[in-house]
């Protein structure tokens, strides 16, 4: 939520470029605020993926989120 930035804690936003449910531009809407309240935020677009295979263990987009929690863990 916009309204609650800055975090002050780095962000990673894994979007499917074709989610419905949550639709690209809220994504980039979302860094681009969060980088202005001066978080740092990026962005992880998974092309051709809509929501719900971001949790789904057999797509690229849970590939990428699982890479970066393991990266954030480390």
């Amino acid at each position: 939520m916009p309204r609650l930035l800055p975090l002050g804690i780095a962000q990673d936003l894994v979007n499917g470029r074709e989610d419905r449910i949550i639709p690209f531009p809220f994504a980039t809407d979302y860094v681009a605020k969060a980088k202005a309240a001066g978080d740092t935020a990026d962005l992880h677009t998974i092309p051709a993926t809509g929501h719900v295979e971001l949790v789904a263990p057999e797509t690229p987009a849970w590939a990428e989120a699982k890479r970066l929690i393991a990266a954030a863990l480390k």
